[in-house]
């Protein structure tokens, strides 16, 4: 047999005997049911090592060091050496003996009652350790994750704290600002309301500029159409005064027409009159001359404008001088 298979067999079934033995002491399992379970394991172990060293009690004792230095062994060396040490123990120097007669029910039934249930108290005990271990760690474990739970709850707590005071800072900021901004909108509602008074206050006075532009351009209108008129009155009087003015002149030209007839007629009588005769006729003449002149000055005298009236007047100053000289 090869020492490694021997050593993981042995290993794995003391490792099943430990766990049968400690149900038996947990009250878990029947104790006869679990020795049967040993014993059959355990005398086909012991017969496979006994029979394949020929009975050789120092052959078994040198096999069993090569098994329990296996790597398997080391795992459960304590339980290897046990076991190797106890059938070395329970063997004789009698090769045939151990090879034939050797009562591996007694062996099994020995190591079973000390080397196993020893194993099975110090596995429970290990086992009741490491559950104690366990609740322990599982308490402190707890009580770690009470005190993160409760610094998790402080720092929610200050970060509760300080975002209170932030809030409430920026609601204060919030509520400053707010007023200045109000400050702000009445600022410029006033500015608005002082502009909309100045805008009110040129409104009315361009208002008044225009209306005494309008109360003036009307004057102006008023003043053009009187000046209109007047300008028409006036060309109408001078056209009037031109038109009395040419009857005039039409009338004293034939005023001066009969006139110089009658000269004519008074020159024709002179030649047959006698000189004192002609001399008062010539008296006479001349003051009808002189009554006709004053007659065309009284009409000479009307108000006048115009080239056409003083041309009038030349004309009739013209016509009495010639009167005069003749």
């Amino acid at each position: 047999m090869r020492p490694e298979v021997v050593s993981q067999l042995l290993t794995s079934v003391e490792a099943k005997w430990t766990q049968e033995a400690l149900n038996v002491m947990t009250k878990q399992t029947d104790e006869d049911t679990a020795f049967d379970a040993m014993e059959a394991s355990c005398a086909k172990v012991s017969k496979a090592v006994v029979q394949g060293s020929d009975g050789d009690r120092l052959r078994v004792i040198e096999y069993m060091k090569s098994v329990c230095s296996q790597k398997n062994g080391k795992a459960n060396v304590v339980m290897c050496t046990a076991f190797a040490n106890g059938l070395d123990a329970f063997m004789i120097g009698d090769d045939v003996y151990n090879r034939e007669q050797l009562d591996h029910h007694e062996f099994c039934h020995k190591f079973w009652s000390t080397d196993v249930q020893t194993a099975a108290k110090a596995a429970g005990i290990a086992a009741e350790e490491e559950t104690k271990r366990a609740a322990a760690e599982e308490v402190q474990l707890e009580a770690e994750e009470k005190v993160k739970r409760l610094a998790a709850a402080a720092e929610v707590y200050q970060k509760a704290q300080m975002d209170e005071k932030a809030a409430q800072k920026a609601a204060e900021a919030e509520g400053r600002r707010r007023a200045e901004k109000a400050a702000d909108i009445n600022n410029l509602f006033a500015m608005v309301a002082q502009k909309n008074h100045s805008v009110t206050v040129v409104e009315n006075k361009t208002s008044n500029t225009a209306q005494s532009a309008e109360k003036l351009t009307n004057a102006t209108t008023v003043t053009q159409e009187n000046s209109s008129s007047l300008a028409v009155a006036e060309n109408k009087t001078e056209t009037k005064a031109v038109q009395n003015t040419t009857k005039a002149v039409q009338n004293t030209t034939k005023a001066v027409q009969n006139a110089t007839k009658a000269v004519q007629n008074t020159t024709k009588v002179l030649q047959n009159v006698t000189t004192s005769n002609a001399t008062t006729l010539v008296q006479n003449t001349t003051q009808v001359h002189e009554n006709t002149s004053a007659l065309l000055e009284k009409h000479v005298q009307i108000k006048t404008q115009g080239n056409l009236t003083n041309q009038a007047r030349g004309m009739l100053r013209f016509v009495l001088n010639r009167t005069k000289q003749a």
